[in-house]
């Protein structure tokens, strides 16, 4: 399937892949849900039989839980040596490891302020299989709203807050601000200026690509179409076309 869109789209595919997180999507659909370690030996030979398929007429390959025997995927690919590959995930022991090894991209979704924390344990295991850091794109995905009023701002996030949505600890052991302070680390909320003051540290850091989900942060169940556009065109004329002046 991702050879045929490749084609088809002439070579604007890229795969992003990962090991699973969410044990509800599992369940949900009747697959087991191992351990992680299980889960990212899985990801290392599918991502394998992936690059196999992509670049050899007759592949094949036998791993503790996938085996192929010459499948046929045909058409190859538009794209040389095969389409892009993208590996989200943050684990410094297995995660890192895989990405290292098989990623055109890491995607990275989480705290910000652990970034380069989490660079430098991926850095080591490229040295140790001799690939250059370099080499791999550095993407950040994160949720993104635009906001012109201090106070509209401020009424989502306490939203936000007094759901627990975005909180793993009980709403009695963290304050508003306290909470605030972390969930901004994680996310481009705010106004125009502030955004793209926050883009900018994270290009300093070595991100390379974003991916934005505007989804409207404040649990909005039927969504305000009308806020997420205006949301959506500020960010485009405020914060987007003032990236490349930096």
């Amino acid at each position: 399937m991702a050879a045929t869109l490749d084609v088809i789209s002439d070579g604007r595919l890229e795969l992003g892949i990962g090991a699973g997180w969410h044990e509800g999507e599992h369940i949900t659909y009747g697959y087991d849900f191992p351990s992680p370690y299980v889960r990212l030996n899985k990801l290392r030979e599918g991502v394998k039989i992936l690059k196999m398929m992509w670049t050899e007429d007759k592949p094949s390959f036998k791993g503790k839980h996938y085996v192929i025997e010459e499948p046929l995927c045909e058409p190859k690919p538009v794209q040389k040596p095969h389409p892009p590959i993208t590996i989200g995930g943050s684990g410094e022991k297995y995660t890192l490891k895989v990405v290292a090894a098989f990623a055109d991209r890491w995607n990275y979704i989480g705290d910000i302020n652990q970034y380069k924390q989490k660079l430098s344990a991926l850095e080591k295991h490229c040295k140790k299989i001799g690939i250059d850091l370099n080499d791999i794109d550095k993407t950040y995905h994160t949720s993104m709203e635009i906001y012109t009023d201090e106070n509209e701002f401020l009424q989502d996030m306490k939203k936000i807050y007094e759901s627990g949505y975005y909180r793993r600890r009980p709403i009695e052991e963290t304050s508003f601000d306290e909470w605030l302070v972390r969930f901004q680390s994680r996310a481009i909320v705010g106004k125009s200026e502030t955004c793209l003051e926050r883009i900018k540290e994270m290009i300093d850091l070595g991100i390379t690509y974003f991916i934005f989900s505007a989804r409207g942060l404040a649990l909005r169940r039927a969504p305000d179409l009308k806020r997420r556009n205006a949301s959506l065109q500020r960010f485009a004329d405020e914060v987007i076309s003032q990236i490349y002046i930096f």
